[in-house]
């Protein structure tokens, strides 16, 4: 038996082979969702961020220490202390790093002892302000904005109000300021950055 008498050729009219057919109406329609867990469709997104000065913040309570290195290797003595701070578990804010010192502020009252135990059970030298207030001015595309910083101090100068030590990120500025001087503070950030007292 030749290969043409086991397996005779379809005739011509013959309908092709079901795996090859599809539903032009079935490829073409619009999805639907059957599953609940499927996507749906994306939507455009808009990341355009809210333009100026949107708030302006205060937290009472914080401390400020800067804390004196031996001075003889700053980098290595720098590592060696904020990493004891770490394996303490103590969560700072606003650290600077000097010639020969580090200075942080600390969020609370029972984290400023705890790192004053840290420091005098290590022998640092250190000097540490407490009562202080963190002010915070928010703004969508805070890095975007000129004059902010120029115009934290200036308002804080005229007023008389010393700023401890200031930082920032991408949507705020920070500046820690004494504890009884921070609400007559944020008034005047307020009123020079175009802020009502309800924003």
């Amino acid at each position: 038996m030749t290969d043409a008498e086991a397996s005779p050729a379809p005739p011509f009219d013959a309908p092709p082979c079901p795996c090859y057919t599809f539903s032009l109406e079935r490829r073409f329609a619009a999805p639907i969702m059957s599953h609940p867990y499927e996507i749906a469709p994306p939507r455009p997104l808009s990341f355009e961020r809210e333009r100026g000065i949107t708030d302006v913040r205060v937290q009472h309570g914080l401390a400020h220490v800067e804390t004196r290195l031996p001075g003889v290797h700053p980098e290595t003595e720098r590592l060696d202390l904020l990493q004891a701070v770490a394996v303490a578990g103590l969560p700072v804010l606003l650290i600077k790093l000097h010639p020969n010192a580090v200075s942080f502020a600390l969020p609370d009252a029972a984290i400023a002892e705890r790192a004053e135990t840290l420091l005098t059970d290590r022998g640092y030298t250190y000097a540490m302000e407490r009562d202080l207030a963190l002010i915070t001015i928010y703004a969508g595309a805070m890095r975007d904005l000129p004059g902010v910083m120029a115009g934290l101090y200036d308002a804080c100068d005229n007023a008389g109000i010393r700023v401890a030590q200031t930082g920032d990120s991408f949507d705020a500025l920070f500046a820690l300021v004494p504890g009884t001087d921070a609400e007559r503070g944020a008034r005047l950030l307020r009123k020079a950055f175009g802020l009502t007292e309800n924003d």
